[in-house]
């Protein structure tokens, strides 16, 4: 289960100024193969309201909520980690999923249309295996059979946020030809405990 949608304009400028900041560095807690990613903690505050609105106005992501059932008393959520992911050409994301409730991924910045990674990748053209910047994601049946959803990320999608259980693997295959960044934003939400804990 994952939902797309699109950030609001007014979050999305904001963010675009955020992901400047390259002050801490993030990389030994991910799993990325990419030489710069930054942690934005400290930004948490400015988006954190209007990423959670958006994601609780969508039914698919409410009745996903719904079904957790591991705390005894009813918790909110919280937006607990944010960071940024400058992957250049060749760099990729492996096989991991995320701690938290639910992830996102926004996606800032694509320096190409897929049309042109389709014709650049090393896949076979035209075939299911040419995968250049494609960002999959594992997701299973009834059954237990993985059922892989491929997105085709290119620069038709900045604004976009995609939402999904944090335990959903996914994975971000390099993309070549252009030696531009293409920046994307993560971040995980987790159960807001505050003052829950320290209360018994």
């Amino acid at each position: 289960m994952h939902v797309i949608q699109k950030l609001p304009d007014d979050v999305f400028t904001k963010l675009k100024e955020i992901v400047k900041d390259k002050s801490k560095e993030h990389n030994k807690n991910l799993a990325g193969n990419l030489k710069e990613e930054y942690a934005l903690h400290k930004y948490i505050e400015i988006v954190e309201e209007p990423i959670l609105k958006l994601l609780s106005s969508n039914t698919i992501l409410q009745d996903h909520f719904k079904t957790i059932s591991i705390m005894n008393h009813p918790l909110g959520l919280c937006l607990d980690s944010l960071w940024v992911n400058y992957q250049k050409k060749h760099e990729f994301n492996p096989f991991h999923h995320h701690d938290g409730v639910f992830s996102f991924v926004i996606i800032v910045q694509v320096p190409y249309l897929w049309e042109e990674q389709a014709k650049v990748g090393p896949g076979l053209k035209g075939g299911d295996t040419n995968l250049p910047g494609v960002l999959q994601i594992i997701e299973f049946d009834s059954a237990g059979k993985p059922v892989v959803q491929n997105k085709f990320i290119d620069k038709t999608w900045e604004g976009k946020i995609i939402s999904f259980p944090s335990s959903t693997p996914h994975i971000v295959y390099p993309f070549y030809g252009s030696d531009e960044y293409r920046i994307t934003v993560s971040g995980n939400i987790c159960f807001n405990v505050k003052g829950v804990m320290s209360n018994g």
